[in-house]
């Protein structure tokens, strides 16, 4: 890659990857007042706090990061454990009620 790619690179993912720990911040937050502080707090915007972190891990020409890409997902709680709760309450909620 040219220096001029490099940088464009640097800056972009950077951008996404600053965006991504902002939105997982605030879906950290709502997973803090949901099973900590027991206070209803919907997330806004799920899945685009991880999608933003793998898109930025992806941008960033390092081979670690392109390994770990799939790790924002993971750790966004608006991101798959966000939504794998959600199904799973969901499944727990039509199960008890057929019952």
């Amino acid at each position: 890659m040219s220096p001029k790619e490099l940088i464009i690179a640097w800056a972009i993912g950077g951008m996404l990857l600053l965006i991504s720990f902002w939105l997982c911040a605030l879906n950290a937050g709502v997973f803090w007042k949901l099973f900590v502080r027991k206070v209803a707090a919907p997330s806004w915007i799920p899945l685009v706090g991880g999608v933003s972190g793998v898109f930025g891990l992806g941008f960033i020409p390092v081979k670690l990061a392109h390994k770990l890409c799939w790790l924002p997902l993971l750790l966004d709680w608006g991101s798959l454990p966000g939504i794998l709760h959600t199904i799973i309450g969901y499944m727990i909620h039509f199960t008890r009620r057929r019952n």
